[in-house]
């Protein structure tokens, strides 16, 4: 009687007739499971910098930043388009910033190992700052060569200082930022750490100019010696400039969900009626969740139920139009319990779970 008895057992297969009933052979088996095999492993070698709310260029559009256990990083543009079709594509051209960076240190430098120190996409422009660099290199979006708009991408590359007060907010990569003091009396600089407590970092003379290192994210603000606050600003993560000056300056739009500087995409959504255009907010009913628009109640999920609900967390899309949730099912216990023959505490055996 012909039967087929067939086992996986640590990725190994046993096969006891050559062949299988639906004229699938154990060399198609094998075939499959080292295919199987090659793209775990292809996954395993990689790991994504976390996608946060600095990688959002707008509401269809994020980078991020993709490395390889042997040290291999690329950086990606995620575009989903007008039909929510997503293409992928180089952030900005690797085989050109290698060269830019092998002709100013005369050392050749691989395109998937670029000393990079931080990355920052501003107004269509990726400015990108290297290691052994003064300054930071500017590429056209997606790809694109170095760009030859000098004078904008010099202007990328200073800050400006704001009327609102900032705490830091996470810490992004090790940059700097040169303050440039064009006033006749000397500025004091001050970092404010995310609970909002001032830290004094020294002073920048009269018409002097100073580099302070400092990290993506970390909220600075000068003031000068009598006491008097001339702004604040908030550090990126790529080396830039800042000129302390007293002027008018136009208030930043800030964003209603997270209180962060908005996105285009925030813009854009503002004048939109209905929920888009407002505050969302989300709520946890047991294992389901309430959407309201400005307190009113727009959505309920009603599928969750207790070990199988919406506990995974909750994100707001930069567009204001969607939500995303995590609905986890909770595991079944399986205890599997093993007795230890010789414990070296004690002489008789012990039960381990």
């Amino acid at each position: 009687m012909a039967s087929v008895v067939t086992a996986l057992m640590a990725a190994h297969v046993l096969v006891v007739e050559p062949a299988i009933a639906d004229g699938t052979t154990l060399e198609d088996m094998r075939a499959r499971i080292a295919e199987a095999r090659d793209r775990i492993e292809a996954q395993t070698r990689l790991y994504h910098d976390p996608v946060g709310a600095k990688t959002w260029i707008d509401g269809s559009r994020l980078w991020y930043c993709e490395t390889s256990a042997d040290g291999e990083r690329r950086w990606w543009l995620v575009d989903a388009g007008a039909h929510g079709v997503a293409a992928k594509a180089p952030l900005f051209d690797h085989e050109a910033a290698a060269r830019s960076l092998a002709a100013a240190t005369g050392r050749p430098a691989p395109s998937d190992r670029l000393p990079v120190r931080g990355v920052s996409v501003e107004k269509g422009v990726v400015v990108v700052g290297m290691e052994g660099l003064e300054r930071p290199l500017a590429f056209d979006l997606a790809g694109g060569a170095p760009t030859a708009a000098d004078a904008e991408a010099a202007r990328l590359l200073e800050l400006r200082l704001s009327d609102r007060r900032r705490r830091s907010k996470g810490q992004g990569a090790s940059s700097g930022i040169t303050f440039v003091n064009t006033l006749d009396e000397e500025v004091e600089l001050v970092w404010i750490d995310a609970r909002g407590e001032e830290h004094a970092y020294g002073r920048v003379a009269a018409r002097g100019e100073r580099r302070q290192q400092t990290f993506g994210g970390h909220a600075w603000m000068v003031r000068t010696a009598r006491g008097e606050v001339i702004g604040f600003a908030v550090a990126a993560d790529v080396e830039k400039s800042l000129r302390i000056e007293r002027a008018a300056r136009d208030p930043e739009a800030i964003d209603r969900i997270d209180g962060q500087k908005e996105t285009q995409a925030d813009r854009a959504a503002g004048g939109r009626d209905g929920a888009e255009g407002a505050r969302l907010e989300v709520a946890s009913d047991g294992p389901n969740l309430v959407i309201r628009a400005d307190g009113r109640e727009v959505f309920r999920t009603t599928d969750g139920v207790e070990g199988d609900g919406y506990t995974g967390g909750t994100w707001i899309s930069p567009a204001r139009d969607a939500v995303v949730a995590m609905k986890v099912r909770r595991g079944a216990r399986h205890p599997v319990h093993l007795v230890e023959a010789a414990p070296g505490d004690r002489l008789e055996p012990k039960l381990r779970t």
